[in-house]
């Protein structure tokens, strides 16, 4: 299965200023936190309670809803099949009263899922979120 890689700065710029204004997170501390990230397998508990995530439960469900979306995800399950290094998706970990948030990665995600794949995921923190 695929092997995973934390984002760049640049490919997580436009999703982290989405996030910033949906969240009403200031945009530097999003910045902040995205530097001091963690590579992480993503945890069970936090993936079925995950914000901002399409749950899909097989690859023709993830396909159905990443074509919703205007997206194709069978390069994304070939790709992740093949052992190819993929993006880890981001996500914001939240207070413990909050629910993790995800800011990068709902495609990637929803094939995991339907291919029974284990994804490391970009883990961020933001004090106060």
């Amino acid at each position: 299965m695929a092997r995973w890689r934390p984002p760049t700065y640049d490919e997580g710029t436009p999703e982290l200023e989405r996030t910033a204004e949906e969240l009403g997170i200031p945009l530097e501390a999003l910045r902040r936190a995205m530097r001091k990230g963690q590579l992480v397998d993503l945890k069970g508990y936090t993936w079925c309670t995950l914000d901002n995530a399409d749950e899909a439960f097989s690859l023709a469900e993830a396909e159905r809803i990443a074509a919703g979306h205007g997206r194709d995800a069978w390069p994304i399950a070939q790709s992740i099949m093949a052992g190819d290094m993929m993006v880890a998706p981001i996500i914001l970990d939240r207070e413990p009263d909050q629910r993790a948030y995800l800011i990068a990665g709902n495609t990637r995600l929803m094939v995991c899922r339907g291919l029974d794949a284990k994804p490391k995921v970009w883990m961020i923190h933001v004090e106060g979120t």
